[in-house]
């Protein structure tokens, strides 16, 4: 039988992973993280260059409120890229309102077409 994979902090990983549930909580379960992973995976799925430091980052959405305020909503913050051609990148993202997003977005779709 298997012997099960050890994570760093001594206990034992399982189903083939490196970390123990208790420290995949620690790494993975913040909010500010998720926000960082999210954003991250969505720019992969889209083929977009992602290359924003995690710690700088969470420092950032701090900052300008993002950590609390995001969401979908009119008046609820979104992370734009400034120049929609590049990739998330520092000097190309700013914090917006969704409501400006989504006149952003109209208005490159106008024309574009």
């Amino acid at each position: 039988m298997n012997q099960p994979r050890l994570c760093s902090c001594g206990r034992p990983a399982r189903h083939q992973r490196t970390k123990c549930n208790t420290c995949r909580s620690k790494i993975y379960g913040h909010p500010l993280l998720r926000l960082y992973r999210n954003l991250k995976a969505s720019a992969k799925r889209r083929h977009k260059e992602f290359s924003l430091d995690r710690d700088a980052f969470v420092r950032w959405i701090v900052q300008n409120g993002y950590a609390i305020f995001h969401g979908r909503y009119k008046k609820r913050l979104h992370i734009d890229r400034i120049d929609p051609r590049r990739g998330y990148v520092w000097g190309n993202v700013q914090v917006i309102p969704c409501s400006a997003n989504c006149r952003k977005r109209w208005t490159d779709e106008r024309e574009a077409a």
